[in-house]
């Protein structure tokens, strides 16, 4: 059920939820079952924040950064394991990975601006939401481009995203992702901070949005000029 993990922490989540799945292997639990749980645990972990209390929220980060996370993983190591394999899986896993970070981030602006009554907060939260979605949005579909094209406008992605050449920014950036649960989103929580939590992170989506932008132009401007 291993695969190739492109981050120590990626490979120690995997370990872990190698053993979790073991037992599902001689069940009728399929996959997706698992992809289809963790998005349902997404959506439980946002509405927790809706309760605008400390053991909420931490009970709600610790769903979506450890329980989620684990399940992420076990979805694919029993699709390996089983060698069930469909387009549905890969699809419903990019539904919950894309959906679940602004669904939690709208849960924790609303829960702050009810339990702290911070008009501000509230509408940079929002925005912090929809920035993040843009985000998604304006990556390059390379079927927009024709048939012919899709293998050189696929390099885009690569030249948009932070890879393995940018060894200290990815680094840096491991710090907030949720690929790595003890991140900074955690540990505000942890010590009830949200309103920070909050803050920082709408300038981390903000700040993604434009680079991400900039950046797939400017791949898009060199792969014309070859």
């Amino acid at each position: 059920g291993r695969k190739k993990c492109w981050s120590p922490f990626q490979r120690f989540w995997m370990e872990v939820s190698l053993y979790l799945t073991l037992p599902l292997v001689q069940t009728r639990i399929s996959p997706n079952m698992i992809t289809v749980c963790w998005i349902i645990l997404e959506i439980g972990a946002a509405l927790l924040l809706l309760r605008a209390d400390y053991v909420s929220n931490v009970v709600a980060v610790v769903l979506f950064n450890f329980v989620v996370m684990l399940a992420d993983h076990m979805d694919g190591n029993l699709a390996r394991m089983k060698e069930q394999f469909s387009l549905l899986g890969p699809y419903l896993e990019q539904v919950g990975l894309f959906l679940g970070m602004p669904l939690f981030f709208l849960g924790l602006t609303i829960g702050n601006y009810l339990r702290f009554h911070n008009t501000l907060y509230l509408i940079l939260g929002l925005g912090g939401v929809f920035v993040w979605l843009f985000e998604k949005l304006i990556r390059v579909n390379p079927i927009w481009f024709g048939k012919d094209k899709v293998q050189i406008i696929t390099e885009v992605y690569g030249r948009a995203s932070l890879g393995s050449s940018h060894w200290l920014m990815m680094r840096v950036v491991e710090l907030f992702r949720r690929v790595q649960p003890f991140n900074l989103l955690f540990f505000l929580i942890i010590f009830d901070y949200p309103l920070v939590a909050q803050l920082i992170y709408t300038g981390l989506f903000t700040f993604e949005f434009f680079r991400k932008f900039v950046m797939t132009i400017l791949s898009i401007k060199r792969l014309e000029s070859k």
